[in-house]
């Protein structure tokens, strides 16, 4: 009886091993995917941005679809520095400031180019998750 009783409280260790706790992701892996573009505005003003497009891919290359925005690029290659919070486009041809924090939801950057008769223009892009 006595050998019974032992074998009983020990018994066997059916707990659970711990799940690991995930890690929090990265700015970049957060940015990498094709957003909804919410609004657009340029100088200030609103812009008709319903056949705009931004995608930035894990792979660190860029697409994006916006008409009526002087010299932003299309396609190539980007980086996220966390020094200054930019999304740095083609080795630093073009800099975007984001604003805010950068969430698995949402995303907003300003993008400034430079306009001979009314100084620079910020264009500033308010994305959301698709």
């Amino acid at each position: 009886m006595l050998l019974f009783s032992v074998l009983v409280a020990c018994g066997s260790d059916d707990t659970p091993a711990p799940t690991p706790t995930p890690q929090p992701k990265t700015p970049a892996e957060m940015i990498a995917k094709s957003w909804r573009v919410i609004s657009v505005s340029k100088g200030g003003q609103p812009v008709n941005s319903t056949s705009f497009q931004i995608a930035f891919r894990s792979n660190n290359t860029y697409g994006f679809t916006t008409t009526e925005i002087p010299g932003f690029p299309s396609e190539g290659n980007w980086q996220h520095v966390s020094a200054g919070n930019i999304i740095r486009l083609d080795n630093g041809a073009v800099d975007l400031r984001v604003v805010g924090t950068i969430t698995e939801t949402s995303l907003v950057f300003e993008y400034t180019y430079p306009n001979y008769k009314m100084g620079d223009v910020v264009v500033r892009f308010t994305l959301g998750s698709p």
